[in-house]
């Protein structure tokens, strides 16, 4: 694909990405791309494979910077999410995330959560942050062979990801995601799209190997009309 047609692309997510919710005053349902990775760190990892919404174009999921969304209750997709405020102000963000597939070969959950800051930008409105380690996430991911889970220990960036690891730390130098990448919410809804690292997530099902089971989680999404109001 030629830089030229991928920018166009792009842009066409990107106006989509920030119209959504403008269209209607009734909130939208929730809707999400996620390109989960699960591979080995060095040691054995039973898991290897992918968590991916849409289930597409293996082994690295959906690209989420020209995937279409996918709204939650489609085939079998279910998805829920909220990006809540802390105070008026705005950010930083309550974010928790979930991502379920139901049906087919490899049924999973996956679950993000923590505090997201709102991406760093410059006086233009630049991003200026993008290898800047968001820390304190969880990571949760659920299948019938295995439960990997990494409690307030992985992090976030806005940033892509090349072989499991932020771009940052990569040979290829910094590769940023779109400038729209960020996590907002506003009284129509909370959207987020970020990249989150769990290095070593422990398995927790006792069926399988138990402790560390040598895996790693990178996950690229995009989350949008989440719940931007706390419940009662």
């Amino acid at each position: 694909m030629s830089s030229v047609t991928k920018s166009i692309m792009v842009s066409a997510v990107v106006a989509a990405f920030l119209g959504a919710l403008a269209c209607s005053g009734t909130p939208a349902v929730p809707q999400a791309v996620v390109a989960a990775n699960i591979q080995t760190n060095g040691g054995m990892c039973q898991g290897q494979g992918g968590f991916w919404i849409p289930d597409s174009n293996p082994p690295n999921g959906p690209d989420p910077n020209v995937q279409p969304v996918v709204e939650t209750n489609t085939g079998d997709v279910v998805i829920s999410c909220s990006v809540i405020p802390s105070g008026s102000g705005g950010g930083p963000y309550t974010v928790n995330l979930v991502s379920q597939i139901t049906g087919g070969l490899t049924p999973g959950t996956l679950t993000i959560s923590g505090v997201f800051p709102a991406r760093g930008r410059d006086a233009m409105g630049n991003p200026n942050a993008d290898g800047t380690q968001i820390p304190n996430i969880t990571g949760d991911f659920l299948q019938s062979t295995m439960h990997l889970r990494q409690a307030m220990t992985c992090f976030a960036q806005y940033d892509t990801i090349i072989d499991g690891q932020p771009a940052t730390v990569s040979s290829n130098g910094l590769s940023p995601l779109p400038t729209v990448a960020d996590t907002f919410a506003d009284s129509n809804g909370g959207r987020i799209w970020a990249s989150v690292f769990c290095t070593s997530p422990m398995n927790e099902d006792e069926t399988m190997k138990p402790g560390n089971s040598g895996c790693e989680i990178s996950v690229n999404f995009r989350f949008e009309n989440c719940s931007s109001t706390a419940s009662n």
